[in-house]
């Protein structure tokens, strides 16, 4: 049984990084149970339990995005007792949420918050929805551990590490083991005791963060079946630091800066989904531009980049801008990659916008085929040259009347959708092809017939019955 327990690698989602061991992942939780989902509720207090669709439902409208689920309890497999159950999911972004769907059942893998006792889910954690927790393996390696506890062990992760030496003392012994292709390491089957460990990680042209047992032996008492991770976090010692300047010359503030290797600048999303801009920065791909119009990049492995405005994402209102590579020019082939060397930190790489887009706003009108506005629906609007959302004016919603205000780009083409049910994310017109001329003022979209076939004219005036 316990062969089926080493730790193979990590598995990244996001900045979570998730042990495949699936005792690692048991034992860093405080809470393991199988339940089914009642009813979500916004995380304030005295909020009732409220039935629904999903966790991110409730999210999008709970002051902070921040939610509580109730469970029933089918399954108590470690730390927790009692027939229901209350976990908290959502809010800022190291407490991603977890979007779990009503009536249906997972095995929850939940922190306390160590000030309110809460239990604490997010993306990061390995809960997962189990079909059937009859043939489910993960609840099957739960009820097993439940009762039979292994020996207590110490394991992490050396990033982005392989064959790295760990060195593990108590008073008595010595050990070592190297990290695997993940750059995992495992020490298992240990008595209880007192430990020192350490690393022998590599020092030029890296900078260690959240430093654990580095540059000196750390003291790690264990209890008998205890589990202890420590992890070692290092990234390239580079930089790529400069500023944006308006058509003006004058400072930008609050441009996102995009960083895209060279070899992927046809195609910078291929293979990944692309952040939204809340998470921009999380994502370390784009950096907001400060109140000086200071940008930096930092981390990032030798090799060759473009650096520029609109690289990753389609120019929007917010940010009315072309894309630009640095120094400041709109084609790619005008523009030089940067050459970035292992321990070099690049000043002054600087960006100048060169133009500023006009902002157009457009009446937007969904109405029945009799003429009648629409309520209850969306509009989600996507650029029609790269299929991306258009930022944070890519969504909107409609009024009593079936009216909304799109604020679009002179000269630019979208794809328009009309969406219903939460969160507003089913196409139920279009979607239609848009072109932004210099008169359009108003766009009247009817819809046709309940399968959502409709037609689109562009109006030169906002009044829709002319």
């Amino acid at each position: 049984m316990m062969c089926l327990l080493a730790l193979g690698g990590t598995v990244a989602r996001g900045l979570c990084t998730m042990y495949m061991g699936f005792y690692a992942n048991y034992s860093r939780m405080s809470v393991v149970f199988l339940g089914r989902v009642l009813g979500f509720s916004c995380a304030e207090e005295n909020s009732k339990i409220t039935p629904g669709n999903t966790a991110l439902h409730f999210m999008l409208n709970c002051p902070g995005e921040l939610i509580r689920v109730k469970f029933q309890v089918l399954d108590a497999l470690k730390g927790i007792s009692g027939d229901e159950a209350i976990v908290r999911t959502g809010g800022t972004y190291d407490e991603s949420y977890y979007d779990f769907k009503a009536d249906r059942t997972y095995i929850v893998f939940a922190n306390k918050d160590p000030e309110t006792q809460e239990l604490i889910n997010s993306e990061c954690s390995p809960t997962s929805m189990v079909t059937d927790p009859e043939t489910d393996w993960n609840v099957d390696l739960a009820r097993w551990f439940k009762t039979n506890p292994p020996g207590a062990a110490i394991f992490g992760a050396i990033s982005p590490e392989p064959s790295v030496t760990v060195h593990l003392r108590s008073a008595h012994s010595e050990w070592k083991t190297q990290t695997d292709a993940a750059g995992v390491y495992e020490f298992s089957d240990l008595p209880a005791g007192d430990y020192d460990i350490s690393a022998d990680v590599p020092r030029t042209g890296w900078k260690w963060k959240d430093i654990v047992g580095i540059s000196g032996l750390k003291g790690i008492h264990l209890a008998e079946g205890d589990r202890w991770e420590d992890d070692f976090w290092g990234m390239p010692d580079t930089s790529i630091r400069g500023q944006v300047f308006g058509p003006d010359g004058t400072p930008l503030n609050e441009v996102l800066v995009d960083i895209v290797p060279a070899e992927k600048i046809d195609n910078p999303w291929e293979g990944a989904d692309p952040p939204g801009d809340a998470d921009c920065s999380q994502s370390r791909v784009c950096f907001y531009a400060d109140e000086e119009g200071r940008y930096e990049f930092s981390g990032f492995p030798p090799g060759d980049y473009y650096v520029g405005v609109h690289l990753y994402r389609p120019p929007n209102a917010s940010e009315p801008y072309p894309k630009i590579y640095a120094p400041g020019v709109e084609e790619r082939g005008a523009a030089t990659a940067i050459k970035l060397e292992g321990g070099q930190h690049l000043d002054h790489v600087d960006i100048r916008i060169t133009r500023q887009l006009v902002v157009r706003n457009v009446d937007a009108y969904i109405l029945k085929a009799d003429g009648t506005p629409v309520r209850g629906v969306g509009l989600y609007v996507r650029d029609a040259a790269s299929g991306m959302p258009i930022g944070l004016n890519s969504r909107t919603f409609v009024d009593e009347k079936g009216h909304a205000v799109l604020h679009l780009l002179e000269g630019s083409d979208y794809w328009v959708h009309v969406t219903q049910g939460h969160p507003f994310d089913e196409t139920t017109c279009g979607p239609v092809r848009v072109h932004v001329s210099g008169d359009m003022s108003a766009l009247r979209m009817t819809i046709a017939d309940p399968n959502g076939s409709c037609s689109t004219e562009i109006l030169a005036d906002s009044h829709p019955n002319q």
